[in-house]
């Protein structure tokens, strides 16, 4: 039986490259195998039915899928790099002799010796100079939102931090009338502990986030404290717990 460049001699238990007119003797593992694939080509064949040998005159112990998949191997080499694709292993199932398959072609990068071609070349450089070129027309510089309420925070030792308060604008006429309150909380503070507060209130008044920033030799350090409100009426903003949350002291 043809099997690509190779003959399949059952009788003679040998495969056959005719192309360099070389023989291989099949070992009965590798015999068994090639001889039930044939039987049933274009079929897949269990591992199970695989591993059942039975071959006479010979010791007919069980073949393990691993070494089934080695016998597969072993027949891919004799049948070359242009036919191997002939024969396919499926782990955990079997394996298959196809009737047909598309000669073997070494792809860009497929094989450490690959030799991409001018045509290639030029093609791959397009599409990456294309890709970078999309990417840097496409990423914008992080914006900074202003935020809607800022004030300087100057407290009784004299340090100096600003505060920052961003809100929707439902929140905004409420939160510009209490802005000299808030400010006048901080200025009781005997110290300030950070440079920078930012204060970010939901719409519906029921989170209220902190981001607290200082600068420490050169580096930044932050910290957040999140507040939840079952009710928005409730307050409890104010210099006592300023100093409770180590905001300022």
């Amino acid at each position: 039986m043809q099997i690509g460049c190779c003959w399949f001699d059952k009788q003679q238990m040998t495969l056959v490259d005719q192309t360099i007119d070389k023989a291989w003797a099949l070992n009965h593992h590798e015999y068994w195998v090639l001889q039930q694939l044939t039987q049933r080509r274009g079929q897949v064949v269990s591992v199970n039915q695989l591993s059942m040998i039975n071959v006479a005159g010979q010791d007919n112990q069980a073949l393990t899928e691993s070494h089934i998949l080695h016998v597969v191997e072993e027949l891919q080499s004799y049948l070359g790099n242009n036919h191997a694709c002939l024969l396919e292993y499926i782990p955990k199932q079997g394996v298959i002799l196809h009737s047909h398959g598309a000669p073997h072609k070494a792809k860009v990068l497929d094989e450490p010796n690959a030799v991409m071609s001018i045509s290639q070349f030029i093609l791959i450089s397009v599409v990456i100079i294309s890709a970078l070129f999309y990417l840097s027309s496409n990423i914008k510089a992080p914006q900074h939102e202003p935020a809607d309420l800022t004030a300087k925070i100057i407290t009784e030792a004299g340090d100096i931090g600003r505060l920052d308060i961003y809100t929707g604008s439902e929140n905004f006429s409420f939160l510009a009338g209490r802005k000299e309150d808030i400010i006048q909380e901080f200025s009781q503070c005997s110290s300030l502990y950070w440079d920078v507060i930012t204060i970010s209130i939901s719409a519906d008044w029921q989170t209220v986030s902190f981001v607290l920033k200082r600068e420490v030799f050169g580096d930044w350090l932050f910290h957040n404290i999140k507040v939840l409100r079952d009710d928005k009426k409730s307050s409890f903003f104010s210099t006592h717990w300023l100093e409770e949350v180590n905001i300022c002291g």
